[in-house]
């Protein structure tokens, strides 16, 4: 479970249901241009924990928090009942990054409109990632982990985050590291 998730709502209108628009669960980034809205339609809102307690709608001037909140919460009345229904499979963000999430979480292969490109696992990048300069490295649980080739030609090893083994740079220099720290 993500650990707070972000989306809008339409503008509350009496006797309507509120619309929730959510892109990308940790920001309000690429929603208003995804969802074609424009500003004054919809209203920013955070949930920080999975009770009614986390759950904060920002209302412009004159309006009534609690209006949005109790709208939220008869449709929803946990931030998992929300997730489960809007946040999983893939998208395509307005720039061209094809993403994907599961139970919140960036997971899956993403592909960046910049050419970047990797796996996430649970929220954690995970595998093989090459990026668009050239650089390719593998991660596991969200830690460098295994060989990096950058386009220098340099190579450099890491463990859990940490360098570890044989680096060669590209000038022909060598140096072994273990657990972080150089050996020779």
């Amino acid at each position: 479970m993500c650990e707070y998730l972000s989306f809008t709502v339409s503008r509350y209108v009496e006797g309507t249901a509120l619309q929730v628009y959510v892109f990308t669960p940790y920001e309000h980034n690429d929603i208003e241009e995804a969802h074609s809205l424009r500003p004054g339609q919809y209203r920013e809102v955070e949930w920080t924990s999975d009770d009614a307690s986390g759950l904060v709608v920002r209302v412009e001037e004159g309006e009534d928090e609690e209006i949005y909140r109790n709208s939220i919460l008869t449709q929803w009345p946990t931030r998992a009942a929300l997730i489960a229904e809007h946040v999983s499979g893939r998208r395509t963000t307005p720039r061209g990054d094809r993403i994907g999430y599961r139970g919140g979480y960036a997971h899956g292969l993403w592909v960046y409109a910049s050419g970047s490109r990797g796996h996430y696992r649970d929220g954690q990048r995970h595998g093989l990632w090459i990026f668009a300069s050239g650089l390719r490295g593998h991660y596991r649980d969200g830690q460098q982990h295994g060989l990096w080739i950058f386009p220098d030609g340099s190579r450099e090893h890491y463990r859990n985050g940490q360098a570890h083994g044989l680096w060669v740079y590209a000038d022909g220099k060598r140096e072994h590291y273990r657990d972080g720290r150089l050996v020779r």
